[in-house]
């Protein structure tokens, strides 16, 4: 309760009556002691004295009452009889009988039921408050005698409440939630006038202490060692923002000389990320200049513009903060220092760094560690208006003992993150100065990378339906190791505690299988394969945001959105099942050439254009049976003419066909899987990798050109039977930093029709070494297929089909392993009439991602190894719609025929005959080699060869000269040897250590080989470790090498005489003789000038 007392209508002149009674208790206690004494007396004398003279002032303090309390013979006015009366009842003396007629020591005007005359005292329906008491007026006799009802008192007992009094409505009740506060952040503290306080617990991050779990691709962003400025293995610091629909962090990393910068990098997802500019190549967007390092950027984007404050030490740990601008987050301007130390012995007098600033309506608020010498880190707030000039809080540090912070707005609350040896704590604030500490937030995972603590995280707070928390994991006790890791908050579990099956979470249950996001999709289940809801992205909602988190039908989503298993939708509050589909139109033939032409694998890159690679024809007939080829296209449509991209080699396991593509781009390289066979080793199909920086080539086979070694391969294969398939036609998608990889494998099974072959998973990390998956079993009976990930419905999206069937179908999985049945009803529209189509590639993104709407390509001709490349355009989605066609301008919706075999819808939904369609001519690519000139070698290496040289290489693609189309020559100095097979063979038979091919095209012995001359005498010591053991062994003292590179022993060696032992060697001449008479191999002079012969020689 809180009181106000209330005076209205109080007027204290003798000549007006006081309404009201006297309300002190005991009655007469005017100065509210709880006794009536003299005070009380004297009190009312000077109540008396200020009204007699003109009530100048306030009335006497000692009347805490009020001055009404003083007239307690209820008379309405001040005078010496109210005194008497007092100083009778502090003597306990009876009250005179015409005053007290009942004897109770109260005046009989002061109780309920006594009368008065005058109206203006006591108003008939009005309320008459003195002090905190209220009393109600009533009309006794209409006109004539009007009375107080007895006193309220309007205290109700209720801590939280103001109470007060009304002469309109009585006794007031008034709420005052600031006087529950019970100093706890996370409770919101409401008064209820009936009740009184109750603390209620804040969501959000109230709730977050043991909420977060951490990504299954940890970490998720490392150091690129390779390049000199992140050499020193070790990156942190993150700032992370999401711009459109992608993530943008700047972040520290520190280089082989010791000095830190501050770079940037992209990501979709917030686990792949793309270094700035290239991953193997980094380049910071803040240098260091001529300071000792640069790190810890906090970056927002104010007015218009990106600022940035960070660290910036211009000598060893000498922190300061700094402040940059930007227009686009690459391109920075330093501005100097914004946060400077503070004044001498304070506790930032030693250096300040580590910002990290919030926007927060139009003013910019950052926080910072400080240190004093020899003093703790601690934690200040400053603010500005114009993010460039900051005033520091007076009353810093706001936080005791916490470090290298970031602060982000998450709601009501200012959530504030600081590094640990033992993970990432948290403190919350409603303003930016009062921080109480929550506890661990994030501890440490249990693996290698954070296993020292969690550095300078940072918290994205917005863009996300539930945050994410980014760190440098120390993998180092000297926090000099780190690497960038991601820790995700779920939705609440609660509701699935009974089909966990032992996780602590549906979070950490969905992590376990390499999902990102894990929420309770089914509560109340008890089972675990229905349990919860998993997602690849970071959100399982499909609802507004204030949805996130409820289940479907949730008053908090007003029963309309919420969370269902993943096959339903919430509609109108319930889960209906609501299953993607894929809707088609064929388009017609895109790209004609000579020989056959199937198995693309297509790829928009980042700049729009589409880039195509497929299996095809060789451009000459060298025994080969397929090469991979590749076009761009603006459109899918129109393709530029080919060229092969990728060839056999000439010996090694892909040396008869390569073939089947399949392409991501991942980190700045193209990785392209392609199978290939040798028969003249087997006949059984392996997958190989080749590499390139760009998507038309040079393309380097894994590990090299020369002999590629199969990333995918089955030893269970019959190499013998030329039916025996093997392993090959790859589809790969890459997804959350994890290469999926799915192929074709005889060796597995037969598979079923159509397209009886199974068809095999494995998943990779780095791209090369791959785990089966699905026990090592099939996840498809059928074969030929190429697979995308769609990004809307969260599936894997699979088509397939061989020349057998003609037909070209579809199917699903959330998960890559469990796809839906083989279904004839599932297809593809294709042109029937060709008679094969076959070995389709879906169109994605540089990943394999797609976005509901997209294109398939595939073989398609008349006959075996006639096929040219046709288009059928593709929606897949919930409510997908049949794309356009041609329809209504070219009867069947078939181009080619009206272009006479080769054509395609080039005006969707057109009614026009005669401009709908688009009829490409065949393309003959180029000749880009000597095969022409080569008078039947395979190239021109053979070709050289046989010309009596060593090697050859195409000088004039195209020639058809055989004299003029090779440059020949000699490699590995075959020409200069004189008949030795190698240099080093060669100069050691010139008396040299060893030698090196110097010129490898040169035919004149003097200038082939380089040589390398013996040192240190090693050629003439006959075994001797050096010439001071090669000389006490002859007799002598010591020696040096005097002839470094001699193979003579009589030479190479200077000894030094065997002398100053003369007087000891008992009738010998020499110690070498001496030892030699005591049974010994030899001996030299040990102690020169000695006389003792047992101590002189040193016998061995």
């Amino acid at each position: 309760m809180k009181t106000d007392p209330c005076r209205i209508g109080v007027i204290l002149l003798s000549t007006i009556v006081v309404p009201g009674i006297a309300t002190a208790d005991p009655f007469g206690d005017v100065t509210n002691d709880n006794q009536v004494n003299v005070v009380d007396a004297q009190c009312a004398t000077l109540a008396v004295l200020w009204t007699l003279d003109g009530q100048a002032g306030s009335p006497p303090d000692c009347a805490t009452g009020g001055a009404s309390t003083i007239d307690v013979d209820c008379d309405g006015t001040l005078t010496v009889s109210d005194v008497l009366v007092i100083i009778q009842l502090a003597l306990s003396a009876p009250l005179a009988n015409e005053l007290d007629s009942d004897g109770n020591g109260i005046p009989d005007d002061c109780e309920a039921g006594s009368s008065c005359s005058d109206s203006a005292v006591c108003t008939p329906g009005q309320w008459q408050c003195v002090g905190n008491q209220v009393q109600f007026c009533t009309a006794l006799e209409p006109g004539n005698c009007y009375q107080w009802g007895t006193a309220t008192l309007c205290d109700d007992g209720i801590a939280c409440t103001d109470d007060d009094c009304h002469t309109d409505v009585g006794c007031l009740h008034v709420a005052n939630p600031t006087l529950c506060d019970d100093g706890d952040v996370c409770t919101q503290d409401v008064c209820d006038i009936a009740t009184g306080c109750t603390h209620l617990p804040e969501n959000g991050p109230c709730q977050w202490i043991g909420k977060f779990a951490m990504s299954s691709q940890n970490p998720v962003l490392v150091p690129t060692p390779t390049a000199a400025n992140q050499g020193a293995d070790n990156c942190y610091a993150p700032s992370v923002l999401r711009v459109g629909n992608e993530w943008w962090m700047w972040y520290g990393a520190q280089g082989a000389d010791g000095h830190d910068q501050i770079f940037f990098a992209k990501s979709i997802d917030l686990v792949t990320w793309q270094k700035h500019p290239t991953w193997t190549n980094p380049a910071p967007v803040i240098s260091n200049g001529t300071s000792n390092h640069v790190n810890d950027p906090s970056v927002v984007n104010f007015n218009g513009k990106w600022i940035m404050a960070y660290t910036d030490a211009a000598t060893g740990e000498d922190d300061r903060v700094f402040y940059a601008e930007s227009k686009d987050g690459l391109q920075w301007t330093k501005h100097g220092e914004i946060i400077g130390i503070g004044s001498a012995g304070a506790w930032d007098s030693g250096k300040v760094g580590r910002p990290a600033i919030v926007v927060d309506g139009d003013t910019v608020w950052m926080w910072y560690d400080g240190q004093k010498p020899g003093g703790g880190r601690h934690v200040g707030v400053a603010m500005s208006s114009d993010g460039k000039n900051f005033v520091k809080y007076e009353a810093n540090p706001v936080i005791l003992n916490a470090g290298a912070v970031d602060v982000a707005k998450v709601g009501d609350f200012f959530v504030l993150l600081a590094e640990g040896g033992d993970g990432t704590h948290m403190y919350l604030a409603k303003n930016p100065f009062q921080w109480q500490y929550r506890g661990l937030l994030l501890a440490k995972s249990g693996a290698t990378y954070d296993k020292f603590g969690q550095v300078t995280p940072t918290l994205i707070g917005s863009g996300l339906d539930h945050p994410a928390i980014l760190f440098g994991g120390a993998s180092d006790p000297c926090w000099c190791k780190n690497r960038i890791a991601l820790a995700l908050l779920g939705p609440d579990i609660a509701g699935c505690s009974s089909c966990l099956a032992g996780q602590p979470s549906c979070q950490a249950a969905c992590n376990n299988q390499d999902k990102a996001v894990g929420v309770c999709g089914a509560p109340g289940s008890i089972n675990p394969s229905a349990c919860c809801s998993c997602c690849d992205n970071l959100t399982c909602v499909s609802c507004t945001p204030q949805c996130s988190g409820k289940q479907c039908g949730d008053d908090g989503c007003g029963g309309i959105c919420g969370i269902c298993s993943p096959d339903k939708v919430c509609q109108g509050g319930s889960c209906i099942t609501q299953t993607p589909t894929l809707e088609s139109t064929y388009r017609g033939t895109t790209l004609v050439r000579p020989g056959h032409d199937y198995g693309p694998a297509i790829v928009q890159a980042e700049d729009g254009i589409w880039h195509m690679w497929w299996c095809g024809s060789p451009a000459q007939a060298t025994g080969a049976w397929d090469s991979i080829w590749y076009a761009t296209s603006t459109d899918g449509l129109n393709w530029t003419c080919p060229s092969e991209a990728v060839k056999v080699s000439q010996s090694g396991l892909d040396a008869d066909a390569v073939c089947d593509p399949a392409v991501v781009k991942v980190n700045d390289t193209w990785w392209m899987y392609y199978t290939g066979i040798h028969t003249a080793v087997d006949w059984s199909n392996r997958i190989f990798l080749a590499k390139s920086e760009k998507p038309g080539g040079p393309w380097t086979k894994y590990p090299n050109n020369d002999n590629p070694v199969p990333i995918l391969s089955d030893s269970a294969c019959n190499g013998a039977d030329p039916g025996d398939y093997c392993v090959g036609q790859s589809a790969v998608v890459y997804k959350n930093g994890v290469f999926y990889h799915w192929f074709t494998d005889s060796g597995k099974g037969p598979g079923a029709f159509p397209s009886p072959l199974p068809t095999m998973l494995a998943l990779s990390t780095n791209g090369v070494d791959f785990i089966l998956q699905n026990n090592g079993q099939p996840v498809f009976n059928h074969a030929d297929t190429d697979v995308v990930w769609d990004k809307d419905s969260e599936m894997f999206v699979m088509v397939y089909g061989n020349v057998d069937d003609n037909k070209l179908y579809w199917t699903t999985s959330n998960d890559g392993v469990a796809f839906l049945p083989h279904d004839d009803s599932r297809t593809l529209d294709v042109k029937l009439a060709h008679g094969q189509n076959h070995n389709p590639g879906l169109a994605g993104d540089v990943f394999g991602h797609i976005t509901s709407y997209t294109f398939e390509i595939h073989g398609a001709g008349t006959g075996w190894g006639v096929w040219d490349l046709e288009r059928t355009d593709v929606h897949f989605g919930i409510s997908a719609q049949k794309p356009n066609g041609c329809a209504n301008c070219v009867g069947g919706n078939d181009c080619p025929s009206a272009c006479g075999g080769h054509g395609y819808c080039a005006i969707l939904g057109s009614t026009d005959p005669s401009a709908c369609c688009n009829c490409p001519s065949a393309c003959t690519p180029a000749v880009t080699d000597c095969s022409l000139c080569l008078s039947g070698a395979a190239n021109c290496e053979q070709a050289c060869i046989g010309a009596g040289f060593s090697t050859g290489v195409c000088a004039n693609p195209g020639s058809t000269n055989p004299a003029a189309c090779c440059a020949c020559g000699y490699s590995n100095c075959k020409g200069c040897l004189g008949g030795y097979p190698t240099c080093d063979e060669a100069c050691k038979a010139a008396g040299k250590k060893s030698g090196t091919c110097a010129f490898p095209e040169s035919a004149d012995p003097s200038q082939c080989c380089v040589c390398e001359e013996y040192g240190n005498c090693e050629a003439c010591l006959n075994g001797f470790p050096n010439c001071t053991t090669a000389c006490q062994h002859s007799g002598y003292p010591g020696g040096v090498c005097a002839a470094p590179s001699s193979t003579n022993p009589a030479q190479c060696c200077a000894c030094l005489p065997d002398t100053g032992c003369e007087q000891c060697l008992s009738g010998a001449s020499t110690c070498m003789k001496a030892c030699q008479n005591a049974g010994k191999s030899g001996g030299y002079c040990a102690a020169i000038g000695s006389t003792n012969p047992s101590a002189c020689c040193a016998c061995f």
